[in-house]
């Protein structure tokens, strides 16, 4: 029993080594929107002689059932479904007779082909198959962040962000400890993609003299990270502030603008009034 085991691991391994099998599926994980001319998506195989006979390669989209490229050698490669249109049909992946048309290359890909790209090769005697993701960003259009005073000992603080692809996240924390903010964040899809609000409410009491908020957008998947700051001094009526700007107390703007009319009214006095 022992010797027909090991022949029958033995001949699993054999089969698996030099059947019909996958070797390197190449898939780039991210891409930004516009960014390139072209994307290649790669599925290296190896096969024996006889499995030449009936030999195909078709990609899948996501977890629809037909696919979106097929090649069978000898003839010419087909796109359909999203990518009918959108792909180099003549790009040799290799010169080899059996692999040459394995290849896709997505010509300017865009947001809308993120997602998952399933390679499956098969024959008359075997079928293998492998799946990767790709994302197709596209960064943030603008980026604010402000805050308001509600009431003498409490502010708002707001950060919104548009037209990025797909849902990005945005976080509030206090640049000084890395403390996460407790706020709220909503998330709206539209037709130039996604945009995103967060807003937190923080009591002066609770701060420093002077407190630095950052505001951090990323898109989970990617490297993408913008980052936005404000500073905030408790106890004082403010103006709105962007990205990294200082907020300017209205108080000491006031009594500059007082001084100097003052010193202006020193300089050059009114004449003075004849009475008659």
């Amino acid at each position: 029993m022992t010797q027909y085991i090991r022949l029958l691991i033995l001949a699993t391994y054999f089969l698996g080594c030099w059947g019909l099998h996958i070797v390197d599926l190449a898939v780039p994980e991210v891409v930004e929107n516009g960014s390139r001319s072209s994307v290649l998506l790669d599925c290296a195989y190896r096969y024996e002689s006889y499995e030449r006979e009936g030999l195909v390669v078709k990609w899948f989209y996501n977890n629809e059932p037909e696919p979106v490229y097929q090649w069978i050698p000898g003839k010419r490669p087909e796109a359909m479904g999203v990518l009918k249109g959108r792909v180099n049909l003549d790009y040799p992946a290799t010169t080899e007779e059996y692999g040459r048309h394995r290849a896709l290359e997505i010509l300017h890909p865009t947001t809308d082909l993120t997602g998952y790209y399933t390679c499956r090769v098969s024959s008359f005697h075997d079928e293998e198959y492998a799946s990767k993701k790709m994302i197709v960003y596209a960064p943030a259009t603008s980026m604010n962040m402000t805050y308001y005073k509600p009431t003498s000992t409490t502010a708002n603080i707001t950060c919104h962000a548009h037209g990025l692809y797909p849902q990005p996240t945005l976080a509030l924390t206090q640049a000084a400890t890395r403390k996460a903010v407790e706020s709220e964040v909503e998330v709206v899809e539209g037709d130039e993609g996604y945009s995103v609000y967060l807003e937190a409410v923080v009591e002066d009491r609770t701060l420093p003299q002077e407190t630095v908020f950052e505001c951090v957008l990323y898109i989970p998947g990617t490297q993408y990270q913008v980052r936005r700051r404000i500073i905030y001094l408790p106890g004082y009526a403010s103006l709105g502030g962007y990205g990294g700007a200082s907020m300017m107390d209205a108080a000491p703007v006031l009594l500059l603008i007082l001084l100097l009319s003052q010193l202006l009214h020193q300089a050059h006095p009114p004449p003075a009034l004849r009475h008659t």
